[in-house]
C-alpha cells in the first residue's frame, strides 16, 4: 500500500506523457513480480518474507501504472468520446484472454512435474518472453498524435536539421523508443534564480513590449552538446512550453550561442511558427484545445516581479 502511493506520488504525471513506456514497464513489473513469487518457495526460509514483500511491491507497481496508462491510452482510442463503449469492450476482451488462459494453462500444467524448479521456471520462461515480446510488439503499433519530450525532441531536431522537414506520427511512431534515456541536456520548468543574469542583461530583457514567456540560459560543455535550462513564466501555455523547447534544440543545434541568457527572437519566433503549419498540417496535436501537451516540466514559474517560485 505504501509503495503505491509512494510511487504515485512521485511518477503519476509521467504516466501520462510517457504512456508507452509505463504501459509497458507495468508488464515487466508483473511478471517480475510472478517469477520472484514462483522462486521464493525454493529460497532459504529467512529470505521467504522478503522475497514476498518484494513481489507483492511489483504486482502493486503493475496495478498503479497499468490502470492509470490503462486510462491515457483510451482516449487515444476513444476517437468519438465513446469512453464507456471502449471501456466496456475493453473488459469483454480481458474477460475473454483470462478465461482462455486459464483453460490452457489448465492443460499445460497436467505436463509439468510437482516440485520441479527447472522445468517449473523453464515453462515460465518460455511464456514470459512471449509475453513481453506480444505486448512490447503492441506497445510498438501505437501511433500516439500528442506531443510528449521525445516526440517533441525527435521532431524539432529532424525540422531543423532537415530543413524544414516534419515527420507523420506514424514515422515518429516507427521512430520512437520505448524506454528512451533523454540525453537532450534540454530542462524545462527550472528557477530563475540560478541563471547568470547582471543588471545590464536584466535591462536588456525586460526593455521589451511585454514580459517574455520563457527565458533560456546556454551552458557550454567541453565535447557535449550545451546545457540549456528554461525558465517558464507563471501561466505558460502549451504553446509557450513548445516554443520554448524548439528554441532550446534551435540554440543546441545552431551551437552559437554559449554562457549566456536569451529570450525569444525574430529568428527563433519565425522557424517556430513554419514549425507549427507544418505540425498541424501532419495531424499533430500541439495541445492547443485543452492548453496541455506532454513535454516533462519542472515545478517552477517566475511571475511579473522575475521571482521564481513552484506550482
Amino acid at each position: 500500500m505504501v509503495g503505491r502511493i509512494l510511487f504515485a506520488w512521485g511518477f503519476s504525471e509521467q504516466l501520462d506523457n510517457d504512456a508507452k513506456m509505463w504501459r509497458f514497464a507495468a508488464d515487466i513489473f508483473n511478471d517480475l513480480g510472478m517469477a520472484i513469487e514462483i522462486a521464493s518457495p525454493f529460497a532459504p526460509s529467512y529470505m521467504f518474507v522478503w522475497l514476498a514483500c518484494i513481489a507483492t511491491l511489483l504486482k502493486a507497481l503493475c496495478g498503479v501504472t497499468g490502470g492509470a496508462t490503462r486510462a491515457s491510452l483510451s482516449q487515444h482510442f476513444a476517437k468519438t468520446d465513446n469512453m464507456a463503449d471502449l471501456a466496456a469492450k475493453d473488459g469483454s476482451q480481458e474477460t475473454v484472454i483470462n478465461l482462455v488462459g486459464m483453460i490452457f494453462s489448465a492443460f499445460v500444467v497436467q505436463f509439468i512435474p510437482e516440485s520441479n524448479f527447472a522445468v517449473t521456471y523453464s515453462v515460465f520462461t518460455i511464456f514470459t518472453i512471449l509475453h513481453l515480446l506480444t505486448n512490447w510488439m503492441a506497445v510498438r503499433s501505437v501511433v500516439l498524435h500528442s506531443l510528449n519530450t521525445q516526440r517533441t525532441d525527435t521532431l524539432s531536431r529532424k525540422f531543423i536539421l532537415a530543413k524544414s522537414k516534419v515527420l507523420s506520427p506514424v514515422q515518429i511512431s516507427n521512430e520512437e523508443h520505448i524506454f528512451w534515456l533523454n540525453s537532450s541536456r534540454i530542462t524545462l520548468g527550472v528557477p530563475i534564480s540560478g541563471f547568470p543574469i547582471n543588471e545590464d542583461l536584466w535591462k536588456k530583457i525586460l526593455d521589451v513590449e511585454m514580459i517574455p514567456r520563457y527565458i533560456i540560459s546556454v551552458k557550454s560543455l567541453p565535447s557535449q552538446k550545451n546545457q540549456i535550462s528554461i525558465a517558464l513564466i507563471e501561466g505558460a501555455s502549451a504553446l509557450d512550453i513548445l516554443q520554448a523547447y524548439f528554441h532550446g534544440v534551435l540554440l543546441q543545434e545552431s551551437n552559437s550561442i554559449t554562457d549566456t541568457v536569451v529570450t525569444a527572437n525574430h529568428d527563433s519566433v519565425s522557424h517556430f511558427n513554419d514549425f507549427i503549419k507544418r505540425l498541424e498540417a501532419n495531424g499533430w496535436d500541439i495541445g492547443l484545445e485543452n492548453e496541455h501537451n506532454r513535454i516533462n516540466i519542472g515545478p517552477w514559474r517566475y511571475s511579473l516581479g522575475i521571482k521564481s517560485h513552484a506550482e
